[in-house]
């Protein structure tokens, strides 16, 4: 009698971890996310900005007309892994004597984790790491 339950205690698990990888095929990063004032909705391969944050460095560039809302903050998004996707993003660049002044802005490769939960993700790139929550 051990064994079989033990048998079925194992067969049950291995159900469960199919359940779970499953669950990770449907997660998609569609939806509104925010890192701190930055807002951006993804769907599909690409990202728009929602809103842009008010620091000086990303209103500059705003004003100079590099970047605005509706425009594209992340493109070519291909999931590559389990809740691991790679596209581009933009990367506000200035002077380091004059922070608040933007100069160009160019494409970067990003990398997004999702955590598990579909809540969070990290977005890493040669340039930083940040951390976003999904609104919706």
């Amino acid at each position: 009698m051990t064994v079989t339950a033990l048998v079925i205690t194992c067969f049950a698990l291995g159900g469960c971890e199919k359940e779970k990888e499953k669950e990770k095929e449907k997660v998609t990063l569609n939806g509104t996310w925010e890192s701190g004032e930055f807002v951006v909705k993804i769907k599909g391969s690409e990202g728009i900005w929602v809103q842009l944050p008010s620091d000086g460095l990303w209103q500059d560039a705003a004003a100079k007309g590099f970047i605005s809302i509706g425009d594209p903050y992340y493109k070519n998004l291909k999931k590559t892994g389990d809740l691991i996707w790679e596209g581009q993003g933009p990367i506000v660049w200035c002077y380091e004597s004059a922070p608040n002044v933007a100069t160009r802005v160019t494409w970067e490769n990003h990398t997004i984790t999702m955590n598990e939960d579909g809540k969070t993700y990290r977005q890493s790139s040669e340039f930083g790491i940040s951390t976003w929550t999904r609104k919706n």
